[in-house]
């Protein structure tokens, strides 16, 4: 009687560890199908990444020959410009730009005696499509401004600060093929270069008038408002060259 229920238990038993052994295995099965799931979606994943990033590179080598070329367009652009007569190079600007405005007439310009700086660059400024002139105005900028507002085809757009000035200059020379904007000296200069240097990376046409002292105070060691408090009034200068095609 003993071994006989002492062999049942032993039969119970075994039926209970193969019970046990049936569901580890089924959980085992489980756990693998899960693992070659989880092994394919990563597979999947790291697929549609690669795909994605050589899409990506290969858009950006793109860009990057399309701004190469671009380059080497306005390079070629500025040596034939300089071969070419002051009336000669805005009509071929005009060309190159599309610009929609009327046709620059071939005629001399005044004598220089009339023509002060100003005006000769709200003239410029008008021939190459510029309607519109963004600014600010500071006290280093008003002879200029007082010159474009003489221009009847210049018209002055007044902004709230010079970074608006910038970044509307941007939106106009995307849409017209050439901006401007009008800022004040060093405090203005400093405040609109982010936007200038933002269409400089874009290969954005944006010209950027920036008022300064009078001639007679450079070489003073006058320290004049608006300034960084230094008598070298050129720090504006050389940030401006960093992000700018051409400083003058």
């Amino acid at each position: 009687m003993q071994l006989e229920g002492i062999s049942r238990e032993i039969h119970a038993l075994s039926t209970k560890l193969m019970a046990v052994g049936k569901k580890l295995e089924l959980e085992n099965n489980t756990l693998r199908e899960r693992e070659k799931e989880r092994e394919k979606r990563f597979l999947q994943a790291a697929t549609l990444s690669l795909k994605i990033g050589l899409f990506l590179f290969l858009g950006f080598v793109q860009k990057q020959q399309q701004q190469l070329l671009r380059r080497q367009e306005s390079v070629d652009l500025c040596k034939v410009l300089e071969e070419k007569e002051s009336v000669g190079v805005v009509a071929l600007l005009r060309q190159k730009m599309g610009s929609t405005t009327k046709e620059v007439q071939q005629q001399p310009l005044h004598p220089a005696k009339t023509w002060t700086l100003g005006r000769y660059i709200a003239r410029r400024l008008a021939e190459i499509g510029v309607s519109d002139v963004f600014m600010v105005p500071g006290d280093f900028n008003l002879l200029l401004l007082d010159e474009l507002l003489a221009d009847p085809e210049i018209q002055l757009r007044g902004c709230c600060n010079e970074l608006n000035a910038g970044y509307a200059a941007d939106g106009y020379a995307r849409c017209r093929g050439v901006g401007a904007c009008v800022v004040t000296f060093t405090v203005g200069g400093l405040s609109v270069i982010n936007a200038i240097a933002g269409a400089y990376s874009e290969n954005l046409p944006l010209i950027c008038l920036v008022g300064g002292p009078n001639s007679n105070d450079y070489g003073t060691n006058h320290i004049l408002h608006h300034t960084l408090g230094l008598p070298d009034f050129s720090q504006e200068y050389r940030c401006f060259k960093e992000v700018t095609c051409a400083q003058v």
